[in-house]
């Protein structure tokens, strides 16, 4: 692939992570999204041509009106969605925190909350002992991503599995063909809107959990993004929350590869669903 062909992808990419999210958002939403949201993002999809393949795709579906589309891209995540039955999975490990996944890579994973950082590293989410462990939240966290920054580890495994395929956001056009998280509570769904990457090391400010106050966040979003390994264009305020994963890398002894995204609460409800 020439270089000119790469550049055009690259800006293609970049432009679908700009779309998709109000499309997934008003997908979501249903009828209780604005008309001229609906509108400006079925706009926005048609624009790029990333997007207006994935559109392509849902008319041979037999989707050929906007609301058609978008309900099919509703029925899509309900059907993922209505498979995670949190409370089975409470019942099987009571340490339950969360379901997060990467559309587009192997991450797709419950993720526990326990009482230390130790557990996890090679017990399963069962509890049967296994070096791939399980993703966990920084026992120091609060539940419910309530902090300005929640951490969560999972090993670097070669086969892909886990967060093995977190350093592929170093490869060029990466990071714009997988721009967002999807993570599922009991209660809500949050959408973590990946913003930056990078090897560091185990003292790194991204693993503050008690950033000092909101100018500290605000300074530390900035600094991620300098740092980063790629550039997503991103506006940051006082009152971001942040998701930090973090997993092994082999740059360096000790050396870490992290992927920060910015938290946004899709929708949220006060009866824990199944």
């Amino acid at each position: 692939m020439s270089s000119d062909t790469t550049a055009l992808r690259d800006t293609q990419l970049s432009g679908y992570r700009k779309v998709v999210y109000p499309w997934l958002l008003a997908s979501l939403l249903g009828e209780q999204s604005d008309p001229n949201a609906i509108s400006s993002a079925a706009e926005a999809m048609l624009s790029n041509e990333v997007a207006q393949h994935y559109l392509s795709l849902l008319t041979t579906k037999g989707a050929t009106t906007i609301e058609e589309q978008l309900s099919l891209t509703h029925v899509a995540f309900l059907q993922w969605a209505n498979e995670i039955n949190h409370i089975a999975l409470r019942m099987t490990n009571p340490a339950y925190a969360c379901w997060i996944y990467l559309p587009g890579t192997p991450i797709d994973y419950p993720v526990v909350h326990s009482d230390n950082n130790k557990t996890y590293l090679n017990h399963m989410f069962d509890g049967t002992r296994n070096a791939s462990g399980t993703l966990f939240i920084d026992y120091l966290n609060l539940p419910n991503f309530q902090d300005p920054n929640t951490l969560i580890y999972g090993h670097h495994m070669r086969n892909g599995t886990m967060f093995g395929t977190l350093p592929h956001f170093d490869k060029p056009g990466y990071a714009a063909a997988h721009p967002y998280l999807l993570v599922m509570t009991s209660q809500s769904l949050l959408l973590a809107e990946l913003f930056a990457g990078y090897v560091t090391s185990s003292d790194d400010h991204c693993y503050d959990i008690a950033i000092s106050d909101a100018e500290d966040l605000l300074h530390f979003e900035e600094t991620a993004q300098r740092k980063s390994s790629f550039t997503i264009p991103m506006e940051f305020s006082l009152s971001d929350r942040l998701l930090t994963l973090s997993t092994c890398a082999y740059a360096f002894e000790n050396a870490r590869y992290i992927l920060i995204g910015k938290i946004n609460i899709l929708w949220t409800q006060e009866e824990p669903m199944h």
